[in-house]
């Protein structure tokens, strides 16, 4: 619990100011977020020339990858989860996939079969200015209380630092 949440944010921090270079940055708070959330896939988006991209995308037990290009997005996150939170500027968190309708049909649930699945929207002064997006495919349910505040405060300490 609050040894996990006080680790990882000593981490974050660490991190932060050991990196020099953005994509370091972003790969190093990736890897956190993944280990800190108990996610098995994560990706962080931003939204570039009016859609959302990809800026970091990677699995819990593989490498994180940084892209700067506007590629297709589809199949990397989501694009019902991207579009509710782009939309509403307010979190979703799905603890059972299956029973959501409105992502059942979404070409990456379809493909990827998440069980669990959480899109965090990270606000400056209330603008929308990124996105977090972590899935686990073995356990409904995955995403905590405890963990999302977790992720909440490493999105503040990230934000103020890209």
């Amino acid at each position: 619990g609050s040894s996990l949440d006080l680790g990882s944010v000593i981490k974050a921090s660490t991190a932060i100011s050991g990196e020099i270079g953005l994509a370091g940055l972003l790969k190093t708070m990736m890897g956190i977020v993944l280990e800190s959330a108990g996610a098995q896939y994560g990706a962080f988006l931003s939204e570039i020339d009016g859609t959302w991209q990809v800026r970091a995308s990677g699995a819990a037990d593989g490498e994180i990858v940084v892209s700067d290009s506007s590629g297709p997005q589809e199949s990397l996150v989501p694009e019902a989860a991207v579009r509710f939170v782009a939309r509403t500027r307010e979190r979703l968190l799905v603890a059972d996939v299956d029973a959501d309708e409105r992502l059942r049909s979404d070409p990456y649930v379809v493909r990827e079969q998440p069980r669990s699945l959480l899109c965090l929207p990270i606000l400056d002064r209330g603008q929308l200015t990124g996105m977090l997006y972590l899935d686990h495919r073995e356990s409904e349910g995955a995403f905590t209380d405890d963990r999302i505040a977790v992720l909440e405060l490493l999105s503040e300490i990230g934000r103020a630092h890209v």
